[in-house]
């Protein structure tokens, strides 16, 4: 068994849930912040003797919306994990945050408390895609927010979108690419949108409010973000390590292999994209790439055998297209 393991805690509060998102979320229940909090002390604890001679690696506070946390729910819980193992080993911290509500007070609690990474939700430069997702920032907020974190001396910031928005084609699909580069991010996820059971926006689908945009469109949409990002000297299919190669192997570690996971158990599947050097290509990812197929036999290959390498996973998208 692994001397290292890394902890997801997921933050189950938004001010409003996204059209499309099915995770597990409350919207405007903020008062309950505090008793959420306590459950993940009580949480860690359990789990203190399994892992007690193990070392943290990496951190991993999702939603929700993490961006609501308060400053002595945040510390609280920080306490808990520093009294729960030591963190000389570990070596990345990301918190997610949406672009258009965080107070400079929570960027300084994170960044005090070890915080080194900040995950943004930004899903698409185009206001019209923002609001069929029910997205509340507009894409001015976007670059605001990446100066505002960059203040804060934040080393890594990640930035996620989503191809296959109705409404969406090549050449808004291309901009957003285009101003995502442009913002000098570390990182970007790129995922396909998909209509999930219970979902507004599955919703809209069968009354017709919304059309699902073709999956020969949604396929070149892929392609289009794969050669652009290769151009633009990203490296595509692997995982991002900045200045430590190890950190790589952190975020796949992240998920999977009875790591502690805290509220909420979740598989991300999306593309990644990284840049600098030290970037290792990795086998056996829990983090993988995924592109729709119309069988979505794809889908179910890559969640049953995760003993895929990445210099494959392109090879095989292409191979099941056909």
């Amino acid at each position: 068994m692994s001397k290292n393991f890394s902890i997801y805690i997921h933050f189950p509060f938004c001010e409003k849930k996204c059209n499309y998102c099915n995770f597990y979320s409350l919207a405007n229940r903020t008062e309950l912040i505090p008793r959420w909090a306590e459950a993940v002390v009580r949480e860690l604890e359990l789990y203190r003797a399994e892992f007690r001679n193990k070392k943290l690696k990496s951190i991993y506070i999702g939603g929700g919306s993490p961006n609501l946390i308060p400053k002595d729910s945040f510390q609280k819980i920080i306490g808990a994990v520093k009294n729960f193992t030591d963190l000389s080993h570990l070596e990345e911290f990301t918190v997610e945050i949406n672009p258009h509500n965080f107070s400079d007070q929570l960027l300084q609690t994170m960044r005090d408390n070890g915080v080194d990474r900040i995950s943004l939700g930004g899903q698409s430069f185009f206001q019209s895609e923002l609001e069929v997702l029910g997205r509340l920032h507009t894409p001015q907020q976007i670059q605001l927010a990446i100066d505002r974190i960059r203040s804060f001396n934040f080393p890594r910031i990640s930035l996620d979108f989503i191809f296959g928005i109705p409404g969406q084609d090549l050449n808004t699909w291309e901009t957003t690419l285009e101003q995502a580069v442009k913002t000098g991010v570390e990182h970007l996820s790129l995922y396909n949108l998909s209509y999930e059971p219970g979902t507004p926006l599955t919703q809209y689908l069968k009354k017709g409010k919304v059309e699902k945009l073709d999956e020969d469109l949604e396929w070149q949409m892929y392609k289009l973000a794969h050669n652009y990002l290769k151009i633009k000297a990203l490296n595509i299919m692997k995982f991002p390590a900045g200045q430590n190669p190890k950190l790589a192997q952190s975020i796949i570690r992240f998920i999977g292999k009875g790591q502690i996971i805290l509220g909420w158990d979740r598989l991300l599947i999306p593309i990644i994209a990284g840049q600098g050097d030290g970037i290792q290509q990795i086998c056996n990812p829990i983090l993988i790439i995924f592109c729709k197929t119309k069988n979505q036999l794809l889908r179910r290959k890559i969640l049953t055998n995760l003993n895929i390498v990445w210099k494959d996973c392109s090879y095989h998208c292409e191979e099941k297209r056909g």
